[in-house]
């Protein structure tokens, strides 16, 4: 018979000592005995040949002195949880962990750079005050070269520019037909 736990063991999943000697004072039996049930309980649901006897093996509780699959389970994931391996550790390191930098972190978040921003915001309080920024703008990009203008859009003078030029629309259009109705009433 394969023991399974040397094969846990040689995964880096350790079971540990202490879930054997939790399970066996619980059923008041020796941990080489609750080695033995568990691994000829294991062996026996698990290498069934038939696919039906392994689909109600893990269906039906275990009676006696085993715990049923669910609670073996919860006993093995909290001892686990509570005291990993180090061969577990070290290879989550080396799978997740390791390489990783501040500045990979940074590239992955999309870093920013102080000294090329991409973009700058700025907000005013008035209408005086945003012209004075345009203003400030126009004069810095009069005194330095194409590459280093700065661009920037005005907002607040697009959504204004663009209602004025729909009043002007909507008041040419008014005086078209007011004009029309007037030549219609005249003759």
């Amino acid at each position: 018979m394969v023991d399974r736990w040397e094969s846990y063991s040689a995964e880096g999943f350790d079971m540990g000592e202490h879930l054997f000697e939790r399970l066996a004072r619980e059923r008041n039996i020796t941990v080489e005995e609750m080695r033995a049930i568990i691994s000829a309980r294991i062996e026996k649901g698990w290498n069934d040949p038939d696919p039906e006897k392994r689909a109600q093996w893990r269906k039906i509780p275990c009676e006696g002195e085993i715990p049923t699959p669910d609670e073996w389970l919860q006993l093995l994931i909290h001892g686990w949880l509570k005291l990993p391996t180090m061969r577990f550790c070290f290879r989550y390191y080396d799978e997740y962990i390791d390489g990783i930098t501040y500045e990979k972190n940074l590239d992955t978040f999309g870093k920013v750079s102080y000294d090329a921003p991409a973009s700058i915001s700025i907000y005013t309080d008035s209408f005086e005050d945003k012209e004075a920024v345009s203003q400030c703008i126009e004069n810095y990009n009069k005194t330095v070269d194409e590459d280093s203008r700065i661009s920037y859009t005005d907002y607040v003078e697009l959504l204004t520019s663009s209602l004025t030029s729909m009043v002007d629309v909507i008041s040419y259009v008014l005086i078209a037909f007011v004009a029309v109705s007037l030549i219609v009433s005249c003759i």
